[in-house]
């Protein structure tokens, strides 16, 4: 998760680690799982929809792989080793348009990212991986209960603005408007960073805002937007 100070805030991209191989071994590339978050403003969801869903990267020669078609991935096991029936495609990550834009903390444009705006929004909260969750539609503070399932202990927690929130798994979670649904536990160890923390490591959760990541994406899409209306002016007057 990327979250800078910078005035133009990068992007809204989350990377799931899949596989991260050995820097002894002769294979160089880390291949990540990528959820796009939406993000809303002023009553509008914006979304990122040019990613790929899974790609790898070579750190050393600065390369990308991305496979064609989601069939292909589903046909890939990825471990310690990763296994496909179909070779990805392998670019150079600075000719890869908006991966290469989000994956740089220097950017401070997504200009090359295509965004879709959406005022239909169906649910104002998205599991992202083992205990991970993102509140991203808040129209006021929402007051939540865990409830454990093995003792009388409930936890109660407070999310007051768009964040990123570790729920735990196997355990009710009921808000004052939403009753989240119990997710089982899967072996594997979520991560979360940031290149500023905005949170206290010594907190009992994460919470992590992204509220000033909402800024590059509504300009890429005013930008875009601008883009089609001035083609579109200029098909019109020809």
């Amino acid at each position: 998760v990327q979250d800078n100070s910078l005035p133009s805030q990068p992007c809204i991209a989350i990377s799931t680690l899949f596989l991260r191989i050995q820097p002894d071994t002769s294979l160089t590339y880390s291949i990540y799982r990528l959820t796009v978050l939406p993000i809303v403003h002023n009553n509008d969801m914006y979304v990122y929809t040019n990613l790929p869903q899974v790609f790898g990267i070579d750190h050393i020669d600065r390369r990308v792989i991305t496979w064609k078609e989601d069939i292909d991935i589903k046909q890939c096991i990825f471990s310690r080793i990763a296994l496909c029936k179909k070779s990805p495609i392998s670019k150079s990550l600075a000719k890869s348009s908006c991966l290469s834009q989000l994956l740089d903390n220097t950017q401070t444009t997504t200009d090359m990212c295509h965004v879709t705006r959406s005022t239909e929004i169906e649910q104002d909260f998205m599991q992202i991986d083992n205990e991970l969750w993102l509140f991203f539609n808040m129209h006021r503070a929402k007051q939540c209960h865990i409830y454990s399932n093995s003792n009388d202990h409930t936890e109660s927690i407070s999310i007051n603005e768009p964040a990123l929130v570790n729920i735990p798994c196997n355990k009710s979670v009921q808000c004052i408007d939403t009753q989240m649904p119990i997710t089982s536990c899967t072996p594997h160890r979520t991560l979360v960073t940031a290149s500023q923390i905005s949170y206290s490591k010594a907190q009992p959760r994460i919470f992590l805002p992204i509220k000033n990541m909402k800024k590059m994406i509504v300009s890429s899409y005013e930008s875009q937007f601008g883009k089609t209306i001035n083609e579109l002016i200029d098909i019109l007057s020809s």
